[in-house]
Parts: structure tokens; C-alpha cells; sequence
């Protein structure tokens, strides 16, 4: 509690100097960032594979799986009590008719990924978030395209002709109050806002702390009793933030205390990052008949590591990492990463990794249906060059007519002759 006494001791001398302060605080380049978000994206697959399924409580989630947890779940099924994260097993008490829907995360991936090409045809700049979900840097392109509320409305309309799937857009400076301004907008009749940056201070103030993504983080470690300093100074909403200066929060919250008051009166310079797609190889195989058999599953992993490495040793490359990933029977997906300290590129390399991912996939019993191996950041080994490469019988005259000269003097490698022909 020290440092909260000390605190709102010094609240008073800086509130004053901090609000002459914060008009500057908020000035940044200018740029003009936007956030796609559609809600609920594979729950609005599903819905329109199964219009029947529109206006019910429904929720994905594998039935098949013991322990197994809400991964999404409709408007419906929140007004009755279910939530995201909620055991499978709780949610069915508080919503005895809930569709339960097993995920098809194939078929999610491929379509956001379509989806995200197709916005990429049309701005230079996309950087996926979640599924379904990303940001457009749309600094510079009004002369281009025309003004962002424009562009982003015809953006919306292709995204419904094409996929028949609604977006929520909002624009605003950067990337924190575009993606606020975008999730505001949930379940309400307007679909794209523009939160100006003069306005965005007055825009954030009124909203809960909790719309700021660094209070999760704050909230977890509240949880294991560190962070009662929320609940101390009586933190609800982001005026709360707002009103008490870089100063205060960096007594309160140390390291975090600047990043918290940035967001809170709306500084976000993250750049919005196009993700680097990496060369790989990789191979999969899908079982005929789901199979537990850790025999024949791990004789399967080591063919298709053999042959992912054999490929590799045709190309004359190297990789950084190696995938492992497994479907089972209830479409529930695992992945185990190897990673070296060196370049990979002979199996031996993998062996001692190799034998604990299999153990971890012996003490689940669950069926496999699919596996597959994948070589990570895959880049051709580099080709020393030879200094005297192609020289022929000029390098024995060279060295003969230096060693008449500085008789001597020449470096005595080992087998000079030998290394220079």
C-alpha cells in the first residue's frame, strides 16, 4: 500500500500540470488506420451453412472431448448465460436446448484466408489479427482511392456480395482506437465509424478500462493478488485513466504505467505489419480409419520427416524449425514445435525432440484422424566461394613468381603447393 499512499499524495500537484500536458501527448503522425472485424467469424460460417441455426442458442465446441470449453457462442446463448471460455458441460446446464457444433477449422482458415486476399487486391497494407479479423493501413491512399469512409464502405459491400458476411469498420489513427471504435459497433444497426483524431481522447473517456487490451493483462495478474491497485484507486473507465498523468500511473503500475497512459488517451504507434510468410515444406497424411495406434502413428511422422528432410537436402537448404501437427477425432487440433539453436538439416538433429513429441502423443488416447509435417523458414545454404576458383595454371606461376621475389617471406602453409592447385 505504500505506493498507493504515495500516490495520491503527489495526484493533486500533477493533475493540474498533466491536463495542460495532454493535448501535446496526444499528437502523433497522422496516419488513417482501419480494423475489419467480423463478428463471430466461425460462428457466421456455420450459420450460413445451416440458416436453421439463425436466432438459436449455439456454440462451438467438440462434444466429443472431456474438459472440452466454449470456443464461441451466439447472441442467443449469451442472453441465457453462456459465455466464451465456459466449460461445455456448465453451459448445457444453463441452456438445456444449445446446439453444439463441432469446429471445422480447416474450412474457417481457408476461408479467411481467401477472404484477406481478396483485401489485399485492394490496399497494399493488410494485417491479419484473428480469423476474420484484421487491420488496413490506409495512410496516403485517399488521392487513390477516394476518402476511407468511402473505400471501406465499398469494402463492406464486396465482403457481403462475395461471402455474404457482415463487417463492423472502424477508422480512426491508429491501431488501438480503429479495433475499439470496430468492436463498439457489435450488434448495433451501424457498421462503419470514423473516430477522427481530435475526437479520440472525448471518444475513449467515457468507455470501461477493460475496452483497453493491456488491462487483461493487468486483470491476470490481479488475479494472483497483485494488481488490487485496480480496485484500490477505483478504476472503471478510461476518463478514470485519463485524468491522472504518466506520473501517476507509473507509481502505480511501474513498467506498465506509460504504455497504460498512451492507450488511455489514445497513443498507439504499432505499425500495421503485413505477416511474413515464410517458405516451408511440409507433408501430410490423413488415416483411413482413425487410428490411436502410437505404432502406426509415429512410423507415419518418421516417413513423412524423412521425406520433408530429403526434400530439403534436394533443394540444397536449411530450416530454422520444425512442426508437427495432429488432428483428432473430436477436430480438435495440437501442434509441436522443434526448434534448434542450429540449422536443421539431417535427422539427426530432431532425435532426442523427437522422442519426447512422442511420448506427449502416446499419453493422450484420443484417434488421430490427420498429422502432418512441416520444415519452418526454409533458405538455401549459402555457396562459399573459392579465391582462386577457375584460375588454372595462373595460381602455380603466381605463387612461384611471389616466392622469387620475397624468397622467404611467403606464408609457409602446410602443402602450399597443394592448397593453391
Amino acid at each position: 500500500m505504500g505506493a498507493i499512499n504515495q500516490f495520491r499524495k503527489q495526484k493533486e500537484e500533477f493533475t493540474r500540470k498533466d491536463s495542460l500536458k495532454m493535448a501535446d501527448r496526444t499528437e502523433v503522425a497522422h496516419r488513417s488506420v482501419s480494423y475489419v472485424n467480423i463478428p463471430s467469424f466461425s460462428l457466421a460460417i456455420e450459420t450460413l451453412l445451416d440458416p436453421s441455426l439463425k436466432d438459436r442458442p449455439v456454440a462451438l465446441a467438440s462434444p466429443f472431448s472431456k474438459g472440452e470449453r466454449i470456443q464461441e457462442c451466439s447472441e442467443r446463448a449469451k442472453s441465457e448465460g453462456v459465455t466464451k471460455g465456459m466449460l461445455l458441460s456448465q453451459a448445457k446446464v444453463f441452456c438445456r436446448n444449445l446446439a453444439v457444433i463441432t469446429p471445422r477449422v480447416d474450412l474457417y482458415d481457408r476461408i479467411a484466408g481467401q477472404l484477406e486476399k481478396d483485401i489485399q487486391r485492394m490496399v497494399p497494407v493488410f494485417e491479419r489479427d484473428v480469423l476474420g479479423k484484421g487491420f488496413i493501413d490506409y495512410t496516403g491512399l485517399d488521392s487513390v482511392y477516394g476518402n476511407s469512409k468511402d473505400f471501406h464502405g465499398r469494402l463492406r459491400e464486396k465482403i457481403m456480395d462475395r461471402y455474404s458476411l457482415s463487417a463492423d469498420v472502424g477508422i480512426s489513427c491508429n491501431k488501438l482506437v480503429s479495433k475499439i471504435a470496430a468492436k463498439s459497433l457489435k450488434g448495433q444497426s451501424e457498421h462503419l465509424t470514423l473516430i477522427e483524431k481530435k475526437n479520440v481522447q472525448s471518444y475513449l473517456a467515457p468507455l470501461p478500462i477493460e475496452y483497453l487490451p493491456i488491462i487483461s493483462e493487468i486483470n491476470q495478474r490481479h488475479a494472483s493478488g497483485r494488481w488490487e491497485v485496480l480496485d484500490d484507486l477505483n478504476l472503471m473507465f478510461i476518463h478514470d485513466l485519463q485524468i491522472l498523468g504518466r506520473e501517476h500511473l507509473q507509481v502505480a503500475f511501474g513498467k506498465m504505467g506509460d504504455l497504460l497512459h498512451d492507450f488511455a488517451i489514445g497513443i498507439d504507434s504499432r505499425p500495421v505489419t503485413p505477416l511474413e510468410i515464410k517458405p516451408t515444406i511440409f507433408l501430410d497424411h490423413e488415416f483411413e480409419e482413425e487410428s490411436n495406434n502410437c505404432r502406426l502413428i509415429f512410423q507415419v511422422i518418421d516417413d513423412l520427416i524423412d521425406r520433408c528432410l530429403s526434400e530439403l537436402s534436394h533443394r540444397e537448404s536449411l530450416a530454422d524449425s520444425c512442426e508437427i501437427s495432429l488432428r483428432y477425432t473430436t477436430n480438435q487440433f495440437k501442434k509441436y514445435s522443434i526448434k534448434k539453436k542450429e540449422s536443421i538439416h539431417q535427422k539427426e538433429q530432431l532425435k532426442n525432440d523427437l522422442v519426447r513429441v512422442m511420448e506427449k502423443i502416446g499419453e493422450r488416447r484420443t484417434a488421430i484422424k490427420w498429422v502432418q509435417v512441416e520444415l519452418i523458414n526454409v533458405e538455401k545454404v549459402g555457396r562459399q566461394l573459392l579465391l582462386f576458383e577457375g584460375c588454372g595454371q595462373r595460381k602455380q606461376t603466381s605463387v612461384q613468381a611471389i616466392e622469387a621475389r620475397f624468397p622467404g617471406k611467403m606464408l609457409n602453409f602446410p602443402e602450399k603447393l597443394k592448397l593453391v592447385k
